[in-house]
């Protein structure tokens, strides 16, 4: 009986045969993609990730960089190499490493579509300046295919499990509103919302909020926009109001004026 390792090593020497008798066989495909630290090739039947090559194609300077080896294979390695990356201090190197981190995530999310910590959170760090990039499909995508996702919470002890799903929510909205895809928007938020509101933090889930009533004012419904800007206060009066919330409600209390400019504001910050 022959072991594993050697049906392994024989089945790689004919297939290397193969590739080198018959240069258009489709094995050719799959060994040149062979330990190729650069391999766009997908997994075997990954529909997941043959969408997101169809939605996410290369950008135009895709070959000018270089990353070397990243090798990520969860969460934690994720935040270190995000955290490793020099985004100083000329603009050139931050549009090399800009491009470098992008690069990376995109060949980690086509290896790992089948881990949402590597997806969700990669797509959530990639859009950066200098990529010359539309990067809104990708967001799409995230929400699309891993609504469920929950953030590991270990390293941030604030956060709630909703934080990154909220997060890509808040970048969507600007894009949306300018394609005046604003009932779209209210669509998918209301549906994040009701199903998974209660996991995101003051901050997010405020930002959502905020979000969801500028596309009800710019899509005509000023009356759900009123009543939800109006229960802004309540809803976090047990909130710390200091910092990213307090900016956001005062955000909230600036909109709300402009539907009501006569009756003035009921955001009362404390």
């Amino acid at each position: 009986m022959l072991s594993k390792k050697v049906l392994i090593i024989i089945i790689l020497l004919l297939s290397a045969a193969l590739v080198t008798v018959y240069p258009g066989s489709p094995v050719k495909g799959w060994w040149s993609s062979f330990g190729n630290k650069d391999s766009l090739s997908c997994k075997w039947n990954d529909s997941v990730c043959e969408e997101f090559k169809q939605i996410a194609p290369l950008p135009v300077w895709w070959d000018e960089v270089d990353i070397g080896t990243v090798g990520i294979s969860n969460y934690d390695e994720l935040i270190d190499y995000w955290q490793s990356e020099k985004r100083c201090c000329s603009e050139q190197e931050i549009k090399f490493t800009n491009r470098q981190f992008f690069k990376a995530m995109y060949l980690e999310i086509i290896a790992h579509t089948d881990n949402p910590d590597i997806v969700v959170t990669a797509i959530n760090s990639m859009d950066l300046t200098y990529l010359d990039y539309d990067f809104h499909p990708l967001t799409m995508f995230a929400l699309k295919h891993y609504p469920g996702y929950e953030k590991p919470l270990h390293a941030c002890a604030n956060c709630k499990t909703g934080d990154t799903l909220a997060s890509l929510l808040i970048d969507l909205r600007g894009y949306m509103a300018r394609k005046n895809l604003n009932q779209e928007y209210i669509d998918l938020t209301e549906g994040f919302l009701q199903n998974r509101g209660s996991e995101m933090s003051d901050y997010y889930q405020a930002k959502v909020y905020l979000g969801l009533a500028r596309s009800y004012k710019d899509s005509r419904q000023a009356s759900k926009a009123i009543a939800l800007l109006s229960s802004m206060p309540q809803t976090y009066a047990e909130s710390p109001k200091s910092g990213s919330l307090a900016s956001t409600l005062r955000s909230a209390d600036i909109l709300l004026k402009e539907l009501l400019p006569e009756a003035g504001s009921n955001l009362n910050h404390q």
